[in-house]
This record gives C-alpha cells, sequence and structure tokens, in this order.
C-alpha cells in the first residue's frame, strides 16, 4: 500500500479531537479522538 502524506487542516473543532486532514491527491480525511482516519464525504474536486 503506498503511503500518502497528509496535512492537518485547522478547524475550531480541532478542540473536541475532531481533526480534519487533506491528502496530496486533494482527498479530505476526519479523524475522530483515537480511531482510525476516514474520508469525509466524496471530497474529491
Amino acid at each position: 500500500m503506498p503511503i500518502q502524506e497528509m496535512r492537518s487542516i485547522w478547524t475550531p473543532l480541532a478542540l473536541v479531537r475532531v481533526r480534519f486532514f487533506r491528502s496530496d491527491d486533494g482527498q479530505v480525511y476526519i479523524k475522530v479522538g483515537n480511531r482510525r482516519r476516514r474520508k469525509f464525504m466524496n471530497s474529491k474536486d
């Protein structure tokens, strides 16, 4: 499986441990607490 580089997107939800990440190919992922990252809807533009 190829390694994807992801950058964190800061939102106010980060204060309650809901974090968003954007991958190099433009997909947006969400991470809640200690759970794994999941694709956030169909966010590919």
